[in-house]
């Protein structure tokens, strides 16, 4: 019989199970989820191509996926933001970015356009229909796609003034796996028991990023 583990952090840290409520206690619900930016060195040392010619960053924010493709790649950057502000940050580092709703956006961009797709901590703030509409759009345009997101779902309002940072959905491990991802876990719980575990606790996790090669669109 497989256990379910309640993927919301409300019914988590209240659980009578005590292994679901330590786990509840570890993870943090604040809005700022400092544990995306963990994963980079580990994506950019052991997963990125060494040879990039298009990268596209979807939902980029203020850029700090793209600066460092720029830095450690030297490839062309394109991102797609919503919200102004940060898009205009972003634009120190891009070659361009396109600013507006990402899922017009990059409906209108052709098949297999970048060698490389990210969508860095962003998918948790599309509605769940049109979440796998988007990342049925990564797959499509990317040769390679990279994805990273909670794997618990927790309310989160606007965040300095953003409208687009509110939580409006949940995508888990579990589903990126059984879409033919590559999944680890990232985040206060894994790194408490050491990174061995990142591949073992992916599923228990705060946070996932996942990846694929040479996707196929589903």
């Amino acid at each position: 019989r497989r256990l379910r583990f309640p993927h919301d952090l409300t019914i988590l840290r209240s659980s009578a199970n005590s292994l679901f409520s330590s786990v509840g206690q570890t993870i943090s619900m604040s809005a700022d989820v400092r544990w995306t930016h963990e994963f980079f060195p580990y994506w950019i040392n052991n997963l990125l191509p060494t040879e990039i010619g298009r990268a596209l960053d979807v939902c980029c924010g203020r850029g700090p996926a793209g600066a460092l493709l720029k830095v450690y790649r030297d490839c062309y950057v394109e991102g797609i933001e919503a919200w102004e502000p940060s898009a205009s940050f972003a634009r120190t580092f891009y070659d361009r970015v396109h600013v507006g709703e990402a899922l017009k956006t990059i409906a209108e961009i052709p098949d297999k356009s970048f060698d490389v797709v990210t969508m860095f901590d962003a998918i948790e703030h599309f509605e769940r229909e049109n979440a796998f509409k988007m990342l049925r759009h990564l797959e499509r345009v990317g040769r390679t796609v990279y994805i990273s997101s909670v794997n618990w779902f927790y309310q989160q309002p606007e965040f300095e003034g953003n409208p687009y940072q509110q939580h409006r959905c949940l995508i888990t491990s579990l589903e990126m796996t059984e879409r033919g991802y590559q999944v680890v876990g990232w985040g206060p719980f894994v790194e408490r028991y050491g990174p061995f575990f990142r591949h073992f606790l992916r599923h228990f996790a705060s946070g996932w990023l996942a990846w694929k090669n040479n996707p196929v669109t589903r």
